[in-house]
């Protein structure tokens, strides 16, 4: 999933993988008791042009469920064996970052914003 948008894989262990893009690494610990109906981990970003960013993740074709009435259940499609990785909108947040988030195939949130110019 994160090579859709331009990670690659730069290590790998028994339990851990290391993702790279840029100057950004991802870390990833693997475990087996995980549950994906529970949010696994929490990361956040800062990008320099978060419009880029996720316009990106939107051509790698990731599912915005929030456009969606209803909104998919999480348990059942990871049940069904179908995959549970999506985006919220892009968003100026009241506290100064235009962010969004990523929610992988293991349901890690991960944030990714840009502090707006103070103009």
């Amino acid at each position: 999933m994160y090579r859709r948008i331009g990670f690659r894989q730069v290590a790998r262990y028994d339990a851990y993988v290391i993702l790279e893009r840029g100057a950004i690494e991802l870390h990833f610990s693997l475990r087996d008791d995980h549950d994906p109906t529970v949010t696994a981990g929490v990361a956040y970003l800062r990008v320099d042009d978060v419009n880029a960013f996720y316009a990106g993740v939107v051509a790698a074709g990731f599912e915005n469920w929030h456009l969606q009435d209803p909104s998919p259940d999480v348990a059942t499609r990871w049940e069904a064996h179908e995959s549970i990785a999506r985006i919220t909108a892009l968003e100026s947040k009241p506290w100064g970052l235009t962010e969004f988030a990523l929610l992988d195939e293991d349901n890690n949130l991960i944030r990714i914003g840009q502090v707006r110019s103070k103009a």
